[in-house]
């Protein structure tokens, strides 16, 4: 048994050509020039069984992909649909919601600042002048000291004072805070939960 390609549609036929030109001697002449000009044009191929169409028919198809300018450009928008896809999965599992909190509550600032306030009681923190509420423990001051040190170990973040106490926004915070959907932001600021 064969199989016939005939631009991208598969078609099964039988190898012996005895039989067919006995049955119908009138068309087998048309069907072998028309199998003649379609091997000619690179339309026709024969294969000895369907292991063998599968290759050919992969090979064939990376070709077509390769040299059709709407599938390159196909190809090339859902790429770059998936890796923002991905940039975006990347901040989200990179980034914990604290920190893009943080970040976002800066940005609506115009200088973008992340301010700590050390003092007697305590310690509070501000982002883009927005306190940032927390129980007031230990563990919960040392998890939003964690989320800034990670802001600013990744850039996102600079010291403006070199004490440790005002950061402002970078350019790659920005860029960061962008690539986050807006639903996700939008959910993350309605949740008023206090740190702890």
């Amino acid at each position: 048994m064969a199989v016939s390609r005939f631009i991208g549609l598969a078609i099964c036929s039988l190898r012996s050509d005895c039989q067919i030109s006995r049955a119908y001697t009138p068309l087998t002449k048309k069907l072998k020039e028309f199998k003649a000009w379609c091997q000619n044009n690179g339309i026709y191929n024969e294969f000895e069984d369907i292991k063998d169409f599968g290759y050919h028919f992969q090979r064939h198809l990376s070709q077509m992909l390769a040299e059709n300018d709407y599938l390159k450009s196909f190809l090339a928008q859902a790429k770059a649909l998936v890796d923002d896809m991905s940039q975006e999965q990347e901040i989200l599992v990179s980034f914990s919601s604290l920190e893009i909190r943080l970040l976002y509550l800066a940005s609506q600032d115009d200088h973008g600042q992340i301010t700590i306030y050390e003092y007697i009681g305590g310690v509070s923190f501000s982002a883009g002048g927005v306190e940032v509420e927390h129980n007031n423990t230990r563990r919960a001051i040392a998890k939003i000291e964690a989320a800034i040190e990670k802001l600013e170990t990744y850039n996102l973040i600079v010291d403006s004072t070199s004490e440790g106490r005002c950061f402002q926004l970078t350019q790659d915070g920005y860029e960061a805070l962008d690539k986050v959907p807006e639903k996700y932001v939008e959910k993350l600021m309605q949740d008023d939960s206090i740190v702890e």
